[in-house]
């Protein structure tokens, strides 16, 4: 994927502007200009059709002709651009999505509201029926949960916080990710009391479920396997990858352990609750920290911006 810009900027700053983006010659497409073309911010329309290895630096760029003045900036995915003198280049291109672009997505995704909570509480009640059944309906219901709950997202966010140095991340990372974790809590809960209202050996299929099991007393290769999906998750979000974070969320199986500390905690057993708890904790650890370092070594070596 290649990046389009639209810029928004004060007509006494495009021609500078222009003289500037001459510099990625070899990494812009095509530059249009619409003269008066803004209405809001006032000023000029400048259309940029950029790599991907050069967005952000195009970026900071456009960014220091807005310094002291309006300057609005929209960016988007271009599917493919059909252009004979750059067509080795395009070929060539990575798929780095621009900080502004993974902002955005999170963004999108840990948007606190109905949609939100309401998709984490349905995960924590399909992973809680998924814990109490056969083998074969528990993969799936598992793997559906996963799809669901858009667990993994407030945590990336929370790293991407730290990374960026923006408190507004962090806030939003927090205030979307703690009651949404408790969302699935709930779920699993309110689940098993129904459950158990309807079925005399829930509680029983529940403790001696294997996957209970392995969830409590985890394997080297169950950790391994949630340490895989969480680097695997950041990069998939920094590479704009979004319809692969499912896959990453399956494998960390954050929201099953979510579901299994209420499932537990109704049905009276309080360490398989602590067992779950633990388990929990350290997936989200290791999401938190694996984003940490994917997205510090993009930042270093890749962007080197921060998108304001």
């Amino acid at each position: 994927m290649h990046r389009s810009l639209t810029v928004a900027v004060a007509p006494e700053r495009t021609d500078e502007l222009l003289e500037e983006l001459q510099r990625f010659e070899d990494h812009v497409v095509t530059i249009s200009v619409l003269r008066d073309a803004s209405v809001k911010p006032p000023g000029d329309i400048v259309e940029i059709m950029v790599l991907n290895r050069a967005a952000s630096a195009v970026l900071r760029a456009i960014e220091r002709h807005g310094a002291d003045g309006a300057l609005s900036v929209a960016t988007s995915q271009v599917d493919s651009i059909s252009d004979r003198e750059h067509e080795q280049a395009l070929n060539a291109d990575i798929d780095e999505a621009p900080w502004d672009d993974v902002r955005a997505q999170l963004r999108e995704h840990t948007q606190p509201g109905i949609n939100f909570f309401g998709l984490m509480f349905l995960g924590g009640v399909v992973a809680a029926c998924g814990l109490v059944s056969s083998p074969v309906s528990q993969a799936l219901a598992l793997v559906a949960s996963a799809i669901l709950a858009p667990a993994f997202e407030p945590l990336a966010e929370l790293s991407l916080g730290v990374v960026l140095r923006r408190r507004d991340l962090l806030w939003r990372a927090v205030r979307s990710g703690v009651p949404g974790y408790l969302c699935v809590v709930v779920a699993g809960a309110l689940t098993m009391i129904l459950l158990e209202a309807t079925s005399s050996d829930v509680s029983e299929r529940f403790i001696t479920n294997q996957h209970v099991g392995e969830l409590a007393d985890p394997s080297i290769a169950s950790l391994l396997i949630s340490v895989a999906g969480a680097v695997a998750g950041g990069l998939v979000i920094t590479a704009y990858r979004m319809p692969l974070l499912p896959g990453p969320i399956v494998a960390v199986q954050i929201v099953s352990s979510a579901a299994m500390i209420g499932m537990a905690a109704a049905a009276g057993k309080g360490h398989i609750s602590a067992q779950a708890l633990q388990r929990f904790a350290t997936d989200a650890a290791f999401i938190f920290v694996a984003c940490l370092l994917v997205f510090w070594l993009k930042e270093r070596l890749v962007h080197r911006r921060d998108p304001g």
